[in-house]
């Protein structure tokens, strides 16, 4: 690497960390300001928000490191325009093109070890966090933050539990579906009107219970049954994780699982195929910001930052509005994660097919 493009590389990390820092900084400030009445209501201590955010802090590195990205970029490359300094590699037989191309090298590099460290760091730190807002902020059992939940179900070995619904004060259920797989294949389905949950046994009331077999099914109606040594629904509710602070693997598991036994999924595959497009974004936005900045006439430092602030606000919101539609089932899982970034590498192309460098 030459002396100027390891130059212009260490100017380029160096605003990279100070957009980044400077970002995940202001969000935690507004961010506990905004909380303060919620902690001291709480009467939490000190130590525990401080733990509550430290534990955050990889998950919103890795959000905010597109947005950094694309900002360190186009103020670079904007104020290199400004200072003639783009026209003097020019001059002095520097291949400009060459270094873009390392820049978006980078940003791919970048790109993947965002994924690894949301996999590994970000969504695991995440849910921590939730488990010490909840366990040691608000002093409540974690899963009375679900009182009352409605379809929910879970799976344990090979028996797949669903209930209507679920209270976990009374302890009661409704709607209770329970069904025993052999090798991917039903074996017994059990059906319940309602049911109590005491001491890791499960007691269902007005049981209708099938044998399937491969000739011929078998029909047993109880008025009550009990299982015992089960796992307790409200158990795995305490351990309730919400989709969205899901790592991939966490989401994957979900999926195939409900895809397995005819459940819906489509709001689970939105958020996993979010995980595989979001780290791709420091990419695609690089892409698409730098023969932008390149291009454009340079008119200071106010105008480089505040056009790719906007920039950076206007992807945001086109990334968010398109994954909204695909959980909320308007259109396809794929296309509501990966067309914002298709739309986004696009509107790099024709900048890039006017950059005279």
């Amino acid at each position: 690497m030459k002396k100027i493009e390891k130059l212009y590389f260490s100017e380029l990390l160096k605003l990279f960390a100070i957009f980044t820092a400077g970002a995940v900084f202001i969000f935690v400030f507004v961010n506990f300001f905004e909380r303060l009445g919620y902690f001291i209501a709480n009467k939490a201590k000190i130590s525990d928000i401080i733990v509550f955010y430290l534990y955050q802090l990889p998950y919103l590195t890795n959000l905010l490191i597109p947005f950094a990205f694309l900002l360190s970029v186009f103020f670079l490359f904007q104020q290199s325009v400004y200072k003639r300094e783009v026209l003097v590699l020019r001059i002095s037989g520097c291949d400009v093109r060459r270094l873009i191309l390392k820049v978006l090298i980078l940003s791919f590099a970048i790109s993947v070890l965002t994924f690894f460290s949301d996999e590994y760091l970000g969504y695991p730190g995440l849910q921590r966090s939730t488990r010490v807002r909840k366990a040691n902020i608000e002093k409540i059992e974690y899963y009375f933050s679900y009182p009352v939940v409605s379809d929910f179900s879970f799976m344990s070995d090979d028996t797949l539990y669903y209930f209507a619904r679920l209270n976990a004060r009374e302890r009661k259920g409704r709607g209770v579906v329970i069904i025993v797989f052999e090798k991917n294949v039903p074996k017994v389905r059990i059906d319940a009107d309602s049911c109590l949950v005491i001491d890791g046994n499960i007691e269902l009331y007005s049981v209708t219970e099938r044998h399937i077999g491969s000739e011929r099914d078998s029909l047993l109606v109880l008025q009550k049954k009990l299982l015992t040594g089960v796992i307790s629904p409200f158990d795995v509710l305490k351990r309730k994780t919400d989709i969205e602070e899901m790592s991939g693997r966490q989401l994957y598991k979900v999926v195939n699982f409900k895809r397995r036994t005819k459940l819906l999924h489509k709001e689970e595959l939105v958020e996993l195929l979010y995980r595989f497009s979001f780290p791709l974004t420091v990419f695609v936005f690089a892409f698409f910001s730098l023969p932008m900045a390149v291009s454009i006439k340079a008119r200071g430092k106010a105008f480089a930052f505040g056009f790719a602030l906007l920039l950076s606000f206007v992807l945001w919101a086109l990334i968010q509005f398109f994954k909204v539609s695909g959980q909320a089932g308007k259109m396809p899982p794929s296309v509501a994660t990966f067309f914002p970034l298709g739309i986004s590498f696009l509107g790099g192309v024709i900048p890039w097919l006017r950059l005279k460098l």
